[in-house]
């Protein structure tokens, strides 16, 4: 998947492989009788993956072969690229990153996570994929 938004998920299969790397650091620390220090900086590496893992914001969006899927607090969603409509690309009043997509069964699904994202890349990726797109300024 092509992840414009995708650097926002920490719980994917990276996340979970440090996880569990970082698990089995401390484990080989503890049974192998390392010295403090060792032991120190593999809890602190496991400390460190599990907090990225727990404060996940859990929003975003990526590209799927010939899909969209979405990340956002209220659930997940994906819709095929041939079920978009149109999508809405530009910035709000306050210079934000907004993208709204319309899909063809009448939703309108904004993307959460594109708040810092260039429009202009915005624009090329879902041109890529066929799909029409409307820029400017949105309101919010």
């Amino acid at each position: 998947m092509d992840g414009i938004g995708a650097w926002k998920q920490a719980r994917g299969p990276r996340g979970y492989l440090a996880l569990g790397s970082a698990m089995m650091l401390v484990y080989l620390a503890v049974v192998l009788e390392m010295g403090l220090l060792v032991k120190a900086l593999a809890v602190a590496y496991l400390a460190l993956v599990l907090l990225r893992i727990v404060i996940n914001p859990g929003r975003g969006f990526r590209f799927g072969p010939d899909s969209v899927h979405w990340f956002a607090r209220r659930g997940a969603g994906a819709a095929p690229i041939s079920a978009i409509r149109r999508v809405s690309i530009g910035r709000d009043i306050d210079g934000r990153t907004v993208c709204v997509m319309s899909l063809s069964d009448g939703r309108d699904v904004p993307l959460s996570g594109v708040e810092e994202v260039d429009p202009a890349r915005l624009m090329r990726e879902f041109g890529r994929r066929g799909v029409p797109i409307m820029g400017g300024t949105l309101g919010t």
